[in-house]
């Protein structure tokens, strides 16, 4: 992947046909890069390693996903837990505004994956220019086995990345070991973790071991 994605969603359909989701952490500062991808009882939670220091711990560690209802959530933060609550997307995030980390402003991103249907739906919720709180939603079906479509916080170089404010970008999916095989093709500099997700569990690679 080029630039510097930041956090990022994949959802879609592996080359079996059966629903598949990741959650990818890349990350360029001290405090962001000591995380670690952790699976409990209640789902896939981003920690911090025993040498992390710093940083906003409301904004670093959260639930990244979990399973409920016939549904996969994931999220890049804290907003994930509106999800408990109800399924729909613009529902949950209906007042959600953007991260507060002045200057860049990091997206909040969600997904929501419909196992049973296959459907899923993106959330972006970004800062735009004028300092209004922009929020947009995307919807996808009817999916063709291997396929998929990829959300992420960030894009461009990644001394001065900015927003990511495309639409999802449409991706074919690894047939063959999807965890190694994209954390393989994240920069080795930025590359934390990849946690691939589906209904009966979770794989995971860490930068940091665990």
């Amino acid at each position: 992947m080029k630039g510097y994605p930041g956090r990022i969603i994949i959802c879609g359909l592996d080359h079996e046909g059966e629903p598949i989701a990741l959650y990818i952490l890349t990350a360029r500062s001290p405090s962001s890069r000591e995380r670690i991808l952790t699976v409990k009882a209640d789902g896939l939670w981003v920690e911090p390693t025993q040498n992390a220091q710093g940083g906003d711990p409301s904004l670093l560690y959260y639930r990244a996903s979990f399973q409920t209802e016939g549904a996969i959530i994931i999220a890049n933060g804290t907003h994930g837990e509106r999800f408990t609550k109800t399924l729909a997307i613009e529902e949950a995030l209906n007042d959600e505004r953007y991260e507060p980390d002045e200057p860049i402003y990091t997206p909040r991103i969600a997904a929501v994956l419909d196992t049973g249907t296959a459907r899923y739906a993106f959330a972006s919720i970004r800062r735009s220019d004028d300092g209004s709180c922009t929020r947009s939603f995307f919807s996808f079906d009817a999916l063709k086995a291997g396929q998929g479509h990829r959300i992420q916080t960030y894009e461009g170089d990644p001394k001065n990345p900015r927003a990511f404010v495309g639409p999802p970008i449409s991706i074919a999916l690894p047939k063959d070991d999807i965890a190694q095989t994209i954390f393989d093709e994240l920069h080795p500099d930025l590359r934390i973790a990849v946690a691939v997700i589906r209904t009966g569990g979770y794989e995971l690679i860490n930068t940091h071991g665990g």
